[in-house]
Order: C-alpha cells, then structure tokens, then sequence
C-alpha cells in the first residue's frame, strides 16, 4: 500500500524533526581561506561574515561559507584551495553569486616562491565559477590588511605589491565587479587581536562592506553578533524565530521564553511540517522547535517497511545541519525516525536508532504489540514511542514527547522492587484484568487515576479492564486497612494495586507511625492473602509541609514509614514528593503552577509520566530470549512480619451488631443534618448509629486483636469514654481540627494491641458541651 510517510528525527540530547521548503532563494557562494571560514570566532557559522551576510540579506538569500582555513590561490601552495572538499561542492552549489577572498596565505614565503602563477592560478578559480550553468555574479575581494608588517610568514606587504594589484588587474580583465576590504578594515585594527583574523565585530564590518557592494545600498539594520542563533530575528506567535537557508532549505528555530520549563536543558524538537499548534504547545514546555525545509519530502511516497537509509536519503541529507548543531550547540548526531510499519521496527530494531511508531488516530502512549515486536528482535534498551499522525490533541502528545526526553527522569524517583509482570501478563493472555486505587482525594479526583487508567488500556488494547476506583477525600493508611475488603475486594479481585496515604497519614496521624505502619502493612498482607499475583505499586504524594523538607534533603517521616513496608515486601515504589519537589527547586514550574496538595491537571501529569516510566521499565520483564512470557510467579509473603500486630485481617462490622443501646439509634439513611457543613459523598445516605446525649452508651462484642469505629465527625462531635474488657474507662476526643466545618470520616482505633479472642467493647458519650456520635462501621482486626 502506498502511503507518504512523515519523519521525526529525535536527537538523544534533546527531542528534535524536519520539515518542508518552498525554493527561490539567491544562492551565495563565500569562497575564501580562515578569514572567511571564521577562524577563532565563536560560533562562527552565524557569526563569520558569510553568517552575518545571512542575516542581513535575509529569508531571501541562500548563504554558505565555503571558506577553508590556511588554503591559497596558488595551486602549488601547501594547501591550494583547489584541492579541498568545499572547493567542490562550491562548485556543485551552482551559486547565483560568488565572492573570492583569498590571497592572504599565498603571502607566506614559502607559498610566494611560485607567485609568478598566482594570475593564472586566479583567473582558474573564476573560469570554473564562469563555467557553471548558473552563470554566476562574480565579485572578487581584496584581502583585509595584514597588520604584522614584520611577519616572516603572512605579510601586508606582499598583499600591497603583489596581490592586490593582480587582482585589481584580473577584476579589469575580466569585467568583475571588486570589493576593496583592505582599505575599509585598515582603520579597524583593534577587530584584529591576531593582528589577521577578524573578531565577529571585524566579520561584521567586512559582511556590511560586501552587503552594499551586492545590494548597491548601506545596511540600515543592526547587526546582532551576540543572538543565539543565525539568520534574521522574527517572531513567531510572541515567541522569538530565526529563518536562514541551510544547503538549500529553508531553516527556522523558534526559541522558548527564557524561564520557560526546562529551557536550561535544551530539548530541542524539529518538525517535518511547518511549525503548528503543537510546535506551539512544546515552545511553551521549553523545546526550541525547528523547521527544517526540505524539497524532496513532499513529494516522496513510500511502502511501509522503509530501511533507515531509505527513510534518511527521503528526508534529505541532514548530516551537515546536525553537525552544525552538534558542534556549535551540543547536540548527539544520532537521530531517531518514524514510520508506520511495525515491520520496520523489527527490521531497524538492532540499528543504533530509537523508533517512533505512529500509531492509530486517538491514542497516545505506548503499545502493546509494537513493543513485543520490538523486544523480540532482541533490542530491549531501545525505548518504543508512538504519536499522533495529523492529531489535534495536540496537549497529549507534547505530553508523550516531554516525557521521554532525554534528561526528563532525572528527577523521578522509583525504587523498583520486584515486577509488575504478573499482571502486565495476565492483561495480554486472559485478556482481562482488574486495576484497584486506593487512596485519598488526590486519587479520589480526575487526575493521575485517569490518565493511567487510559495508559493501560493503549498497552494493552486487547484487554477488557475492571477500574476498582477506592479514592476517598480524608482517609489514610488506617482507614484504608479496614475498608479493604468491602471497598476493594467485594468489587473484584486485583491484579495490579495502587495505594497512597503519605499526604493523609501526615495530616490526620502525625506521630502515629506505629499504627501506620501496622495498617500499611495490613493493606499489603490483606491484598496479597486475596491473590498473591498481585503487583502492588505504592505512591507517595507531595503536600505544603513537605517541601521544605525535601529542600533540606529530609525524606518525610510517614513516606521513610511507608518505605519500610514497600521495601520488606519487595513493592515497587514511587516517591512523588521528592521528584515534585526537585523539579520546584529547578525551577522548572512554581507549586502554583503545580496546583498545591490537590494539583492542577498539569501536576497530575507528572504523577502520571513517572508512573508511565514504572510500567515502560516493567513492560522489558515480560520477555525471555526474545520470547514473551505468560507464567506468572506469586508473591510470598515473609515468614516473619514487621508487626505481628499490624491490620492484616482488617475488616469493617456493621453497626447493627452493637447491643445494649441506650440513648443511640439507628438511621438508615443519614443526611447532615446542619447546613453549611460539608461531607464525604460516600458517607451520604447511608445507615448510621446516632447519639446526642451524655450517658449515650452500647456494647459491642468482637473477636480480634484491634477494635474501633470509624465515623463522620463534625460540629458537635463529643468525647467518648471506653472500656475495654473491663478495664477502667479512659476517654478520646473525637473533635477534630476540621469539624467546625466538616463531617469528616474517620476511624478512631481504641485498643490495637490485644490478644487474639474474644472481647466487649463498652463505650458512652461523656459529660460536655458536645454530646453527638456517629458510627457509620465498627472496626476489627480478626
């Protein structure tokens, strides 16, 4: 099938692609030694006179330096000029114009022993320029003076005697038109700190000097030695651009604002199509975007499976440009392509490129078939992209671009314990899976949950998911440990676990981190105990208090808490936090940008690429040899806990098991009762045990070495007095910090350290100003 086909050549520095050129422009050939080359100018590809005469003549005109330093007229010189690659492809350039300024290395004495042939040797240059097709405009230049008059190799004064007369006398010859640049540079000697070679100061003054001679005009422009880049500055919808001609195609950079995100890196991208909404979504992220016109493109129509000589010969021959960029700019020649063959991925996959696949309209993201292919053929440290072909979500690929650059997972921060493969295999062989979330609002809300949802479902097309989504605002590792069966497990069966509670546990349990650590251990115990396939990702999440913590390289206490569970249960883990954080102090978005603990749909992209980056790194175990393997290995658990006592057999019992009410009732179907007052949604409508009096009082009876009970806690909530066992009374204040304005959900653990039996919970509002409870669950650990 035919089919055109677009590239996009990425450097590994920086992302980078090439587009497409309309012809036209005046063609100007820079014949000339070191002075034209620009020796020892900075960045002397815009800034050698050839390079400023780009960017004072403008779009129109097609600049290139042919300059080649030490070489000479005399063709028995030690280095003719003749003789050199540039000469030729001079020549092959088939120019408009040619300016000639060479003369001053034929100055050196043991190069002038033969200058009786320097007129003939002359007029040879310009009888092969003459000869061209193009019939060229010829203008021949008098070398710059050379000011070391004493000098035993290049003298001014064979320049005067000699050299310039013949050249004045060959002009008259032959009708050409000459450009004195000895007279105009002699008063100019502070732009010759060698005493022969211009400054970009002195290269500036010579290109103005030849501009009027082919122009019949002075510049009225500024010449701008200090831009970044050559050609002449534009703008390009409020962003900075630069256009020049490069070996016949018409280049253009626009540049990112200067505190732009990430521009002190230097992503770079280039486009095979003129800049576009994209290319504007990724000036806004930091890339310098570049067009790279190229007239062979447009018209090339292919079949799917191109090899990459192909691909590159189709897409023009760049390897000048990228050596320009590498040079001058610090970039990687290599380059990575795109096709729309999976068949030439698995031709090219042991080729030293990177592959983009250009996948279906209306995804983004990894696939899942791609990236077999490509593991089979035995490259699996080559990294699989797809794109858009002609999409308008333009945010979604800017995404996928920013997030694997080069450089951007110096931040993220992943510990990788142990595989996801048993579940990314089961998603490929059953074609079914389920995927389980749990956490507070920041997994509660659209965000980084949805995003990854949709990942998962782009690798793995062929899989019909179950998304168990067990976010709820307010709730931490504690509550979690008991609402894992009739949340979670009572909805379906896991093969791949999300939990976060950093954010929440620091917030609501500050200092509790023994009864952390037993209800995040109970969440891993109860989930494995369920399936022991499961994959267990644990999130640590960023919030106001912990920033300036990172900023001191002070890991917070409640994700150190949780580390220790992810890491004697081999879980892989993702400290969020820290890379949030890391990225603020680069200075790559502010925390408003980000949009505080509950983040902006920009920061929840973050939470997303890096768990992207945990499931691209986990996608590599599922081959062996080349071959994909379906087999999965259960987790085991080990022997020994880190708490014996930790919320294993956590589970929620319904408040019509309490017995002996006195003062509470029941409410099927509870509403708040006081306006003005939020609530959780989930806790709406639903049975609740209500009490508003003092001496209120129930007994419940239970078996297990944990009790508690988990309500909503808002304005009048009272201090409880319990007993456990018999025990003497003691008494908790169940008024938190946030219910003046909220019914918050909570549970409250009594008594979390008794033996495995049976035992009586007694419990009674005490005397006070508030005198209301609300049970929605009683708590256990069995």
């Amino acid at each position: 099938m035919m089919k055109k086909i677009s590239f996009l050549f990425v450097f590994l520095m920086g992302l980078a692609g090439m587009s497409i050129c309309s012809a036209g422009p005046v063609k100007l050939a820079c014949v000339g030694n070191s002075i034209t080359e620009g020796a020892f100018i900075p960045n002397n590809f815009q800034n050698s006179y050839p390079g400023i005469l780009m960017q004072m003549l403008g779009d129109g005109y097609d600049v290139r330096n042919f300059g080649v330093s030490g070489t000479t007229t005399l063709s028995k010189g030690n280095y003719p000029y003749i003789s050199t690659r540039k000469y030729k492809e001079a020549l092959e350039f088939l120019p408009d114009i040619v300016t000639i300024k060479l003369g001053t290395n034929d100055t050196k004495s043991f190069n002038w022993v033969h200058g009786a042939e320097y007129e003939r040797d002359l007029i040879s240059i310009i009888e092969s320029f003459r000869s061209l097709s193009s019939k060229p405009r010829i203008i021949l230049c008098l070398p710059v003076p050379a000011l070391d008059y004493s000098s035993k190799s290049i003298n001014d004064s064979t320049l005067q005697a000699s050299i310039i007369p013949t050249i004045q006398k060959v002009a008259k010859q032959y009708g050409l038109e000459m450009v004195d640049l000895h007279e105009a540079m002699k008063p100019y000697a502070s732009f010759f700190p060698d005493r022969i070679h211009p400054t970009a100061e002195g290269s500036a003054l010579m290109a103005s000097v030849i501009y009027k001679a082919l122009t019949g005009s002075e510049y009225e422009g500024k010449v701008d030695v200090t831009k970044p880049f050559p050609g002449s500055r534009d703008a390009w919808k409020g962003f900075d651009s630069y256009s020049f001609f490069y070996h016949g195609r018409k280049v253009q950079i626009a540049v990112p604002k200067e505190n732009t995100s990430h521009a002190s890196e230097k992503p770079w991208i280039y486009t095979s199509s003129d800049f576009s909404d994209l290319d504007l979504e990724l000036l806004g992220r930091g890339f310098h975007v570049v067009s790279y016109l190229s007239q062979d493109m447009d018209e090339m129509d292919g079949e799917d499976g191109e090899t990459v000589s192909e691909v590159c010969k189709a897409a023009g021959n760049i390897s000048d440009l990228l050596e320009i960029f590498k040079r001058y700019y610090g970039f990687s020649e290599k380059c990575a392509l795109e096709s729309n063959s999976v068949d030439f991925i698995q031709k090219n996959a042991s080729s030293s490129f990177a592959i983009y696949y250009s996948g279906k309209e209306g995804s983004v993201g990894n696939v899942t078939e791609p990236l077999i292919s490509l593991n089979r053929c035995g490259k699996s440290n080559n990294t699989l992209f797809e794109t858009l072909d002609g999409t308008e979500n333009t945010e979604a690929v800017s995404d996928f671009i920013s997030r694997y650059r080069p450089g951007y997972e110096k931040y993220q921060n992943i510990h990788y314990r142990g595989t996801l493969k048993n579940a990314f295999t089961k998603f490929i062989s059953d074609r079914k899976g389920c995927v389980a979330f749990l956490g507070g609002s920041i997994t509660e809300m659209d965000g980084w949950k949805n995003m990854i949802e949709e990942d998962l479902k782009q690798r793995f097309p062929s899989c019909e998911f179950t998304f168990i989504e067990a976010g709820i605002s307010s709730l931490g590792s504690i509550p979690h440990s008991f609402r894992m069966d009739e949340d979670v497990l009572q909805k379906g069966t896991p093969d791949l676990l999300f939990v976060e509670a950093a954010v929440n546990d620091d917030t609501n349990s500050r200092g509790m981190y023994l009864s952390q650590t037993r209800a995040m251990e109970g969440i891993v115990r109860h989930a494995l105990s369920s399936n022991p396939n499961m994959d267990i990702v644990m999130l640590h999440f960023i919030y106001d208090p912990f920033i300036p913590l990172h900023a001191s390289k002070i890991s917070p206490d409640v994700i150190m808490n949780h580390e220790r569970i992810a890491n004697w249960y081999s879980i892989s883990s993702i400290d969020l936090s820290d890379e949030i954080a890391s990225r603020m102090e680069n200075k790559e978005f502010t925390w408003e940008q980000f949009g505080g603990t509950h983040p902006a749909h920009f920061g929840h992209k973050f939470y997303a690429a890096t768990i992207n980056r945990l499931f691209d790194e986990n996608m590599k175990t599922l081959f062996s040899d080349g071959r994909l393997s379906i087999l999965q290995k259960p987790h085991e658990l080990p022997s020994e806990m880190l708490d014996s006592l930790s919320y294993e057999r956590g589970k929620f019992v319904d408040i019509h098991t309490a017995q002996k009410l006195k003062g509470f009732s029941f409410v099927e179907s509870w509403n708040k009762p006081k306006e003005g007052i939020s609530t959780r949604k989930q806790y709406v409508n639903v049975p609740m045990l209500i009490a508003s009096e003092a001496g209120s009082s129930l007994e419940f009876s239970f078996e297990g070495t944990a009790v508690g009970v988990y309500g909503t806690f808002g304005p009048n909530s009272c201090v409880i007095e319990y007993s456990v066992d018999g025990a003497p009374y003691r008494t908790l204040d169940t008024y938190t910090k946030w219910s003046g304005n909220l019914y918050l959900p909570w549970v409250y653990i009594i008594e979390d350290e008794l033996s495995s039996s049976s035992h009586k919970l007694s419990l009674r509002i005490a005397k006070g100003e508030k005198q209301e409870l609300m049970i929605y669950k009683f708590v256990i650990n069995e």
